[in-house]
C-alpha cells in the first residue's frame, strides 16, 4: 500500500496538517453562496498509511480526508461536526473497540461506518458488521464502489425504517 498522508488533510491545494485536530470547515462567507459544502472521511487505522489512491478517487472540492490512529478519536470528530463516513482498516476488533463502533453508529446513523480491506473473507469483518459497520470496501475499488460505500448510512437507514 502507498502511503503518507498521516495526520493531514487534503485540500485544493494539497496536504496540510489539521488546525488544532479539528475538522476541515467551509466559510460560506468567504467562498460565495454557490460552493458546496465539503464532506469529511474519518481514516482510521493502527498504520496511519492510506493508499493514497484513495483520495485521488474523489473530487478534492467535495471530499477531506482526516486520519485518525485509533477507532475511539471517531467519537470526538463525530461530536464536533459533519462526518459523512468513516473508513476503517481490518483488526482484530477488541471488546473496547466494537463497544465505539456500536456507540459511533448509535450517535452519528447518518455516517457510513466502512471496513476496507484486499481480503473479504474473516471473522474479524462479520463482527465489525454485527457491531454497527454499514459496508465493506474491497480494495482496490472503482470511484463508483468507493461513493456506495461513503453513502451506505443511508441505505441502511432506509432499512432499518422500513
Amino acid at each position: 500500500m502507498k502511503g503518507g498522508f498521516s495526520g493531514e488533510n487534503r485540500t485544493k491545494t494539497g496536504w496540510h496538517a489539521p488546525r488544532n485536530g479539528a475538522l476541515p470547515e467551509m466559510a460560506m462567507a468567504q467562498r460565495g453562496a454557490t460552493a458546496r459544502v465539503r464532506s469529511t472521511v474519518l481514516l482510521v487505522g493502527a498504520s496511519g498509511v492510506w493508499p493514497e489512491e484513495l483520495t485521488k478517487l474523489l473530487d478534492p472540492d467535495e471530499w477531506d480526508f482526516v486520519v485518525l490512529k485509533d477507532l475511539e478519536d471517531v467519537l470526538v470528530h463525530l461530536k464536533s461536526g459533519a462526518v459523512r463516513a468513516v473508513v476503517m482498516t481490518p483488526r482484530a476488533w477488541s471488546g473496547r473497540e466494537l463497544l465505539v463502533l456500536r456507540e459511533c453508529r448509535a450517535d452519528s446513523p447518518q455516517t457510513a461506518l466502512v471496513v476496507m480491506a484486499e481480503d473479504p473473507v474473516g471473522p474479524a469483518l462479520k463482527r465489525a458488521l454485527e457491531n454497527g459497520a454499514t459496508a465493506f470496501l474491497r480494495w482496490p475499488a472503482s470511484p463508483e464502489a468507493l461513493l456506495h460505500a461513503l453513502h451506505s448510512a443511508r441505505h441502511t437507514r432506509a432499512l432499518e425504517t422500513d
